[in-house]
């Protein structure tokens, strides 16, 4: 596993020189002091710091590969993940969301974000693509009582952003917390989902025939 440079701004401004850019991540020298994730920020602190642990391997995947990262993980197989995070400059606020959040009233918000964003990456002009179903299927989605949503890990890292010119630095935490859920339990209450939705007025031939294309893809690279 790469070890994660954790240092300060000036200090990696100093190596900049030998940096170079791969696969999203800033590569100084030597090759395995890595940090995340783009040209934009560095890791500086993170839960385990003081330990001196490294960062969970879901953290690590969700930063390198988004959602489909983690759900590549073996500890994760045949699950869908979901992530909640939060940013901010206070730590106490962000901790207090933390220590608040509920996998029982909170998933329902990751799903209907997640399903809405399925049907707007098919569509540049989902509203007109898919008219009045699309309005109705979001709230919809938040209403449905989802099941079976288990909040698996929490973690918290320390950000430092690499200003722009003629702009101050910037550092803030940002809070994640890990839920996952039984793929086909998942797709079963999505059909649910689908079942409830009741627009108004009615989708055109046209509007309901993208609908459904999307529908019978759904899960490719959901």
């Amino acid at each position: 596993m790469n070890k994660f440079l954790y240092a300060a701004i000036p200090a990696l401004l100093l190596l900049a020189s030998c940096s170079i850019m791969q696969q999203g991540r800033i590569v100084l020298n030597p090759a395995e002091m890595t940090a995340f994730n783009s040209a934009s920020y560095v890791i500086t602190e993170h839960r385990n710091t003081a330990g001196g642990a490294e960062m969970p391997d879901w953290v690590i995947a969700y930063i390198d590969g988004g959602l489909a990262g983690v759900e590549a993980l073996p500890a994760y197989q045949g699950h869908y993940a979901f992530i909640a995070k939060t940013e901010g400059n206070n730590f106490t606020a962000l901790n207090h969301w933390m220590e608040g959040f509920s996998p029982e009233l909170d998933f329902p918000r990751l799903a209907a974000a997640r399903v809405e964003a399925r049907f707007f990456s098919a569509a540049p002009l989902p509203d007109q693509e898919y008219g009045p179903y699309y309005e109705a299927l979001v709230p919809t989605a938040f209403d449905f009582p989802w099941a079976g949503a288990i909040m698996r890990n929490d973690f918290w890292i320390r950000k430092s952003y690499f200003p722009a010119a003629g702009e101050a630095a910037k550092e803030t935490w940002e809070f994640m917390i890990l839920l996952t859920i039984d793929k086909m339990s998942f797709s079963a209450q999505l059909q649910s989902v689908f079942g409830r939705v009741k627009p108004t007025p009615s989708p055109s031939r046209d509007q309901m025939s993208a609908v459904n294309r999307v529908k019978d893809r759904f899960f490719e690279g959901f």
